[in-house]
């Protein structure tokens, strides 16, 4: 019995007692605060399995849509890629035309700076001339009219030689040049009465080097032509290039567009929240401003 016991013992028993209900106390509060945390871990991971199979339904869903759509493109991509072909295309045989062009023009730009030190040469020959034969000379018109003839040395026709030639088969400008040409021939190089013949032999050697510059001439004159009218062709085609160019062009945009279109048409599935349906269910309910 507790009077069997002595002050003393009865304050140790009190003390230890105290110290059980403490103890008893601490490990409750601890499997309390233990439970709480299991059931926040609990409803954490609850959570977690509720957004985890939200998330993959989602993503099921959206590939499902990405799925229709590889089918749509699979449908379409031999079109996509036919326009694509078509439109390089074009484009290369449009660019290689424009480095033809460019070749064309620096051909052109040679051409004409041939013709541009030719002349400088023809002015020189003048020069060459007038330092040759005195201008005082009473002989030096008939000189000079001679130096001026565009023809070769002993390039006239002889006498009974003829040429048949039918008038009908050529055009204006060639018998034009013809009967400039016999009209040409006509005239002797013959040396004026009182002329030194070496005199005269030089101007004709000098006509002979005049003569090589006008046919360096002529030639760069005719390439010239000549690449005007290539150049003039070639931008003809590039233009029909152009044109087939624009046409592919907009039917790729139309194909864009309408490829576009037939995905906007795609079926697709929208995922809600809970609070999200809670939150448009709240809207409905709430009262409008007229009704307050």
């Amino acid at each position: 019995t507790k009077d069997n016991y002595s002050e003393v013992e009865k304050l140790e028993m009190s003390l230890f007692r105290e110290e059980l209900e403490y103890r008893r106390d601490v490990l409750k509060r601890n499997i309390e605060e233990g439970i709480k945390q299991f059931d926040i871990k609990v409803h954490e991971a609850k959570e977690d399995k509720v957004r985890v199979n939200a998330e993959i339904i989602s993503a099921e869903m959206r590939f499902l849509l990405m799925l229709r759509e590889f089918k749509l493109l699979s449908k379409l991509e031999m079109k996509d890629h036919e326009l694509n072909s078509k439109l390089k295309q074009r484009k290369n045989d449009m660019d290689l035309i424009d480095s033809e062009v460019q070749n064309q023009e620096k051909q052109l730009k040679e051409s004409e700076h041939i013709v541009e030190e030719a002349q400088k040469e023809l002015k020189k020959m003048s020069r060459s001339f007038e330092h040759l034969v005195d201008s005082t000379l009473k002989y030096h018109d008939q000189l000079l009219k001679i130096f001026n003839y565009n023809i070769r040395k002993n390039a006239k026709l002889n006498e009974g030689d003829e040429i048949e030639v039918d008038i009908a088969t050529l055009d204006v400008e060639a018998v034009k040049k013809m009967f400039e040409a016999q009209s040409m021939e006509k005239e002797e190089d013959a040396c004026p009465q009182g002329c030194d013949p070496a005199l005269f032999e030089k101007v004709l050697d000098l006509r002979e080097s005049k003569m090589d510059i006008v046919d360096k001439i002529n030639n760069a004159q005719q390439l010239k032509d000549q690449i005007k009218q290539q150049t003039n062709s070639i931008l003809f085609k590039k233009q029909g290039l152009k044109t087939q160019f624009d046409q592919i062009s907009k039917e790729f945009d139309d194909f864009q567009h309408e490829k576009q279109r037939h995905l906007n048409e795609l079926n697709f599935s929208l995922s809600l929240q809970f609070h999200q349906i809670q939150y448009l269910e709240s809207l409905a309910n709430f009262p409008s401003n007229d009704k307050l």
